[in-house]
């Protein structure tokens, strides 16, 4: 009945990486009356293995351990939103609002309204809620709402929000530039990305901002200025492993794949262990044509799997190489690990639905749409699956109708594509036409679409 002691087992078996035996540790320690920082790390730990309706009970119970604690009744409020219960988070929103935490809190208010009335009301309540602040909106708040409204897709306002945000404090400041320089990349300023992404990585000397730098170059049709780059920094850095990976990462995008494999073998050298450069040279090859690179990224991650078979994401790259080379047996297989692991995850799913899609197993496929969703979030991919499988049944109807829900909920080019096809199959081209004329001349689905036609 002692707390401490089952945290104390939980951290020990944490460390050895037996993850069953930990969980069930520190779900005695939650039992037995565990304190709230300690029912935080549990929820932490639990997020991606639990029960989402297992996780919702234990932050109802630590409501009542710390009644003051914000941050979980947003979290809570999140995960009704994300069931599709937004009856039960709407009195613990209106509690928050308006709270102390104003950034937060209105975020949490704006994923409400995205859950019950759409991306527009949501941004619609944001830009508002600044406009409402005026002077007063601080540095962390504009960095929290900027970070929303990227996620909705309202990039211009999202960018005012950090450049606001980046005369704050040092790590806000940092925070804000990182987001900003991600916005125009999002917006394709390559220019201004590079700007950012440099001036980012001589502050922190972060590699991640060095390697966003060089995509940005690369991007902007200037390979030459990404090679100089690199080639200082490896000058700078030595026999650095994160400066070789990042040499030989830029050699494989501009195609010089001798140079490239040359360093991946010296990185695998100075690594003594580190499964990184594996990973590295798969990520390299995953997006190359030709079926050597093809070959060299499978080998890697099959490594990969073996050596790290708890990380998700090379499971999910292998998965990906699986199907794009039609041996969908196998990447059924990988998705079922991934489905053992992660039980409460949507995305596996309904990724191995569309397998069964492209496999005519369509009753197989309704079956598993017909389970509900653990994230509501999810239901804009369960409408295009569903599109993909009414139309490989020949219902092209019923495919018209699931992609337009689609589109309804999160407004992509991808399924406004998807819906256009549909309809040129159907001998709709008049609708197609309808549907292109209000999009400005330079939208990439503009561009797109008037090819299709």
């Amino acid at each position: 009945d002692d707390p401490a002691g089952h945290w104390l087992l939980y951290s020990l078996l944490d460390r050895r990486g037996a993850r069953d035996a930990a969980l069930k540790a520190l779900g005695q320690a939650v039992h037995w009356g565990a304190t709230p920082p300690m029912v935080e790390s549990y929820l932490d730990y639990r997020a991606a293995w639990a029960d989402p309706g297992e996780v919702i009970e234990i932050r109802r119970r630590l409501a009542v351990l710390s009644p003051g604690n914000e941050a979980n009744q947003r979290a809570l409020a999140r995960l009704l939103l994300q069931r599709g219960r937004a009856d039960e988070a709407r009195p613990i929103l209106e509690r928050l609002w308006p709270g102390r935490e104003w950034g937060e809190n209105a975020v949490a208010r704006a994923e409400f309204l995205a859950a019950t009335a759409g991306t527009e009301a949501a941004i619609a309540f944001i830009e508002e809620a600044i406009q409402e602040a005026g002077e007063t909106l601080g540095p962390g708040d504009a960095l929290t709402l900027g970070l929303h409204l990227q996620r909705l897709g309202d990039l211009d306002r999202a960018a005012w929000c950090f450049e606001s945000a980046r005369r704050g404090e040092p790590a806000v400041g940092h925070a804000a530039a990182s987001a900003l320089a991600e916005c125009h990349w999002q917006r394709r300023r390559w220019a201004d990305a590079v700007i950012l992404y440099r001036q980012l990585w001589q502050e922190t000397a972060d590699f991640a901002n060095a390697r966003r730098a060089v995509a940005a170059w690369i991007a902007a049709g200037q390979p030459a200025e990404a090679w100089a780059f690199v080639e200082a920094v490896l000058r700078e850095q030595g026999e650095s492993l994160d400066a070789v990976l990042l040499h030989a990462r830029t050699a494989a995008a501009l195609g010089r794949r001798d140079l490239a494999l040359r360093d991946y073998d010296r990185a695998l050298r100075l690594a003594n262990g580190d499964p990184r450069p594996y990973f590295d040279r798969a990520e390299a090859f995953f997006n190359l044509p030709d079926a050597e690179a093809q070959r060299q990224a499978e080998t890697d991650l099959a490594r990969l799997v073996r050596l790290q078979p708890q990380l998700a994401r090379p499971r999910e790259m292998l998965a990906a190489l699986h199907e794009r080379a039609g041996r969908f047996a196998e990447a059924e297989d990988e998705l079922r690990i991934l489905q053992q692991t992660y039980t409460a995850s949507d995305l596996y799913r309904l990724w191995q639905c569309r397998l069964l899609v492209k496999t005519r197993h369509f009753t197989e496929a309704d079956r598993m749409l017909s389970l509900p969703l653990t994230d509501a979030s999810r239901r804009g991919e369960w409408h295009r699956v569903k599109s993909a499988l009414r139309e490989a049944e020949g219902h092209p109807g019923n495919a018209i109708a699931e992609i337009l829900r689609a589109y309804a909920r999160d407004a992509s080019v991808g399924d406004l594509f998807t819906l256009c096809r549909l309809l040129l199959s159907s001998g709709r081209a008049d609708l197609v036409r309808h549907l292109l004329d209000p999009l400005p001349p330079e939208a990439e689905a503009h561009a797109r679409l008037l090819m299709l036609l």
